[in-house]
């Protein structure tokens, strides 16, 4: 099952990442963190214990080290996240309340006299005449399709 994204979405995970990425400190620790790892491979742990278990609590140390870094950053990233998701919501929001307004009374198309909407007439032809689906009952519709997919 394939996962599409937006373009936007896109452009946020670039923005993410590259907030994320690793500083100086964090590339020094995980560079001798797997020094150290390809060192205690090649000891054998039976007949050097006190060797190899030396190099597992300094890999320990330093696995809680880097825990300390990656624990004081997901604040400032989580509001990144934040500000990014609802930035571009509130953006959209915003050019959609414009275009409402613009476009109030401009109906989107012509159904025909033919087609029969008797219920639902007053739904979607609301600030138009009959037949014509106005653009608030298009934006709306878009907007399920949308979420649809």
């Amino acid at each position: 099952m394939m996962v599409h994204t937006s373009p936007a979405c896109d452009v946020d995970l670039q923005i993410l990442k590259w907030l994320n990425k690793q500083t100086g400190k964090e590339k020094d620790l995980m560079s001798l963190k797997i020094a150290l790892k390809n060192e205690q491979s090649s000891i054998n742990m039976v007949d050097q214990f006190a060797k190899y278990s030396k190099i597992q609590r300094k890999i320990n140390s330093i696995d809680e080290e880097l825990q300390q870094i990656n624990g004081k950053k997901p604040t400032r990233n989580f509001l990144v996240q934040l500000g990014f998701t609802y930035g571009v919501k509130s953006v959209l929001v915003l050019v959609l309340i414009v275009l409402s307004i613009y476009y109030r009374y401009t109906p989107v198309f012509y159904l025909g006299d033919k087609v029969n909407l008797v219920p639902f007439t007053s739904l979607i032809c609301y600030p138009n005449d009959v037949n014509y689906v106005s653009f608030y009952f298009w934006v709306m519709c878009s907007a399920a399709v949308a979420r649809l997919l």
